[in-house]
């Protein structure tokens, strides 16, 4: 896959984003997939077309994972911290019940949309249908997953 062009500006304003939330950033070839490792606080971003569209996906799932830990006891995208901790989503190779898959779902759709208005926040001048284009060819990974769980294997 060819490297995408992670644009100067895009880069620089969100690695302060996460370095003031205390993450960083690794992109490019040696990164295989796109996630946020919590133990690591690092966002890893592979070699896409729309990198900072996927940095920002990433930094959605940040803002959700901070609203959980400010409010454990409420549901935030279709889980509370408990529920979160007892079956990391993030590993789709733990669920194992329809409902979780959709918890799964639910939480790729609401750290997309986190990701999104963070963007516009920011500034970044990221086109609406570019985003939304991105978001739901990754999030049909998740649904086609979630339809054919048993028979097939998780995205990624």
């Amino acid at each position: 896959m060819a490297i995408g062009k992670f644009h100067p500006r895009h880069r620089r304003i969100i690695e302060t984003w996460l370095r003031r939330r205390g993450y960083s950033l690794r992109y490019g070839r040696v990164v295989k997939k796109d996630e946020v490792d919590f133990d690591e606080r690092r966002v890893d971003v592979s070699c896409q077309a729309r990198p900072a569209v996927s940095a920002l996906h990433e930094c959605g799932h940040i803002l959700v994972n901070l609203s959980r830990k400010r409010r454990p006891h409420a549901v935030i995208a279709g889980s509370s911290l408990r529920e979160f901790d007892a079956n990391n989503h993030y590993d789709t190779k733990s669920v194992r019940r329809f409902g979780d898959g959709l918890r799964v779902v639910h939480e790729e759709l609401v750290a997309w949309e986190r990701g999104r208005r963070l963007g516009r926040r920011l500034r970044l001048g990221i086109a609406a249908k570019t985003f939304q284009l991105h978001a739901v060819r990754n999030t049909m990974t998740y649904v086609r997953w979630l339809a054919l769980a048993g028979s097939a294997g998780p995205p990624h």
